[in-house]
């Protein structure tokens, strides 16, 4: 794999020319798992430079193709991830959502502890006999937090999984953001961060 620069040099009876060219392959032979799907357009005229949404879940119901889509054989949110195109040329794409946890809500599929936290789903996977204790120790970093914050924190969260439009999604964020920035709560915690990094700077 990687960028290769070379030059191509054309000689017939007019003359000559040099042409400089550069090559980028990229090389899956290390993939591990690979899965084909096609579109269900069906129109007459070919289409060119379109994007299109593509949904994956476990769940086989997800679009055309997409049975045999494991979420266990990726890594978190998606790294490595890549589209194919039937000519072995590589396609850009984006990640507009990854939503793991919605889509085994879903279908239903249980996880182990450790599974879940391989899959960015939990902080942490801690032996039965300690959980309430890091349960509690977990949440008191947010227990004093405003009720409606919390609230908005969930709707937020809602709303973003329900539309693949990566707009939709830095729009919504934004909105929350500023919201929550404008609150009192924020302002102080902003102000006491403020002092204690003047606090720092000024400390022998």
């Amino acid at each position: 794999s990687g960028i290769y620069d070379f030059q191509v040099r054309a000689v017939n009876s007019l003359g000559s020319n040099v042409q400089d060219v550069s090559l980028s392959v990229a090389d899956f032979g290390n993939w591990d798992y690979s899965l084909s799907f096609t579109t269900d357009f069906n129109g007459s005229t070919p289409i060119e430079e379109w994007n299109m949404v593509v949904r994956l879940s476990d769940d086989n119901s997800t679009g055309p193709g997409a049975k045999g889509f494991r979420y266990s054989q990726c890594s978190s949110n998606g790294g490595d991830l890549r589209f194919i195109d039937k000519d072995g040329q590589e396609l850009s794409f984006e990640i507009a959502n990854w939503n793991t946890a919605a889509g085994m809500l879903l279908f239903s599929q249980s996880l182990s502890g450790q599974e879940a936290v391989d899959k960015g789903l939990a902080w942490k996977c801690v032996p039965q006999d300690r959980l309430v204790d890091e349960a509690f120790s977990f949440t008191e970093n947010i227990r004093d937090l405003p009720k409606e914050l919390l609230l908005r924190t969930k709707q937020t969260l809602r709303e973003a999984g329900g539309t693949n439009n990566h707009d939709d999604i830095v729009n919504l964020e934004t909105a929350q953001q500023v919201w929550s920035i404008n609150q009192p709560y924020a302002q102080t915690a902003l102000a006491n961060m403020i002092d204690k990094i003047s606090s720092r700077k000024k400390a022998p």
